[in-house]
């Protein structure tokens, strides 16, 4: 008989229609449209908990993860000119541990 999976023959073998792979497919895709407003909602919130928490914005941390790599790379050779960023954090009331 015709399942939720497609027509079965005699022997037990399966049948998978083009149609039936299409409607899945863009069953797939609008369920991935339709549960994209709570994924943007999850990832927006997760950010404003963790800059909140730690009083660094996350393009800081980033910033500092590249320097890091780059500097462990060239083996120290690299030398980041932090003067706008750390006065910045300071100046917002932040302490030099909360920003580095």
């Amino acid at each position: 008989g015709i399942g939720r999976q497609g027509a079965r023959h005699a022997e037990g073998i399966q049948h998978v229609s083009g149609v039936h792979r299409q409607l899945v497919e863009d069953g797939r895709r609008w369920g991935q449209h339709v549960s994209e407003v709570w994924r943007v909602m999850f990832v927006s919130g997760a950010y404003v908990i963790i800059t909140v928490t730690f009083h660094v914005p996350i393009v800081y941390l980033v910033r500092e993860l590249a320097l890091a790599i780059a500097d462990a790379a060239t083996d120290g050779a690299v030398q980041a000119d932090d003067s706008g960023w750390r006065s910045a954090c300071w100046s917002a009331g932040y302490t030099a541990s909360g920003c580095a």
